[in-house]
């Protein structure tokens, strides 16, 4: 009995110090008191002889035991329910008059285990609803991350796709330009060989106009002389007229000339001629073979 008593004073005490949301304590200690029960239900009551002397003559029994109250075993009022019980099938709520009959204890501890379950249930419950909201966030979140990275992947597709255009594109340019190259390369030989070739005739050219140069330095001395030699031939002429007008007779030119030289020399010289020439004309004109036929042969004019 007094095993049972410790038993559920145990139980009392982790019920009340132990957190709502820990439902094994209650549980333990409703396992503890029906083991107790049962034990008091099943264990004979040896009462001694003593005993049963002290019995004060009453009424008065525990209404769980059935056992009369003594001066030994006292008599206790139940706090919840205000029957009679004894020390053993009581459990104390701090001071020793205040007590709690088994019954009652019991019915409040599966009242505060009910209390604790629904409390418990209520925060299971409320936990799963918040699994259930961050599932749905997450699924959420993982649907827009899936939805993100077929959009990344189809960008990243099409940008390959652009990459490997723009890439055969440059890979034709290049092979455009190369070819291009290719025929500036050509044209620059062809040039080069042009270039050397009118180098060359430019050399030549060159040469020709240095010769050309002289040529023409030679052809301006012989000029020079020709003009010196005509200038002296001019002034030789000039003192030949001269002697002519003073020295030399009409008569004497107009015998050793032919009819046209001794013309010229009078058309010339008419002012030489004009005295010789007064009675002249009335023969009238020679004709032409006889002009032809009296020709000198004469370098003078």
């Amino acid at each position: 009995m007094k095993n049972f008593t410790n038993l559920l004073k145990f139980n009392s005490n982790n019920s009340s110090s132990s957190s709502p949301s820990d439902p094994n304590i209650a549980q333990r200690a409703l396992k503890g008191l029906a083991k107790g029960t049962v034990g008091l239900i099943t264990q004979p009551v040896n009462l001694s002889v003593n005993l049963f002397n002290k019995v004060i003559e009453t009424n008065e029994v525990c209404y769980i035991c059935e056992t009369p109250f003594t001066l030994i075993q006292k008599k206790h009022t139940c706090l919840s329910c205000g029957r009679l019980v004894c020390k053993d099938h009581s459990i104390s709520k701090g001071a020793e008059e205040e007590r709690l009959c088994e019954s009652c204890h019991h019915e409040k501890l599966v009242e505060e285990t009910d209390s604790k379950s629904q409390a418990v249930k209520q925060e299971i419950a409320q936990e799963i609803q918040k699994c259930i909201e961050e599932r749905n966030d997450k699924t959420k979140q993982l649907t827009k991350f899936i939805s993100k990275s077929r959009k990344l992947e189809n960008k990243q597709k099409e940008q390959q796709a652009d990459h490997e255009r723009k890439e055969w594109e440059l890979d034709q340019q290049f092979q455009k330009e190369c070819d291009n190259n290719y025929k500036m390369e050509e044209e620059i030989k062809e040039l080069k060989l042009q270039l050397e070739a009118s180098q060359s005739i430019e050399e030549r050219t060159v040469q020709k106009t240095a010769r050309g140069h002289e040529e023409v330095e030679i052809m301006r001395l012989k000029i020079n002389g020709m003009l010196e030699e005509k200038k002296k031939v001019e002034n030789e002429l000039n003192e030949l007229k001269e002697f002519i007008r003073s020295q030399v007779p009409v008569q004497i030119i107009k015998e050793n000339l032919c009819q046209i030289c001794y013309q010229n020399v009078r058309r010339a010289y008419s002012k030489t001629f004009k005295p010789v020439v007064q009675g002249e004309g009335k023969g009238g004109l020679a004709k032409i073979e006889d002009i032809k036929r009296d020709i000198c042969a004469c370098n003078i004019i």
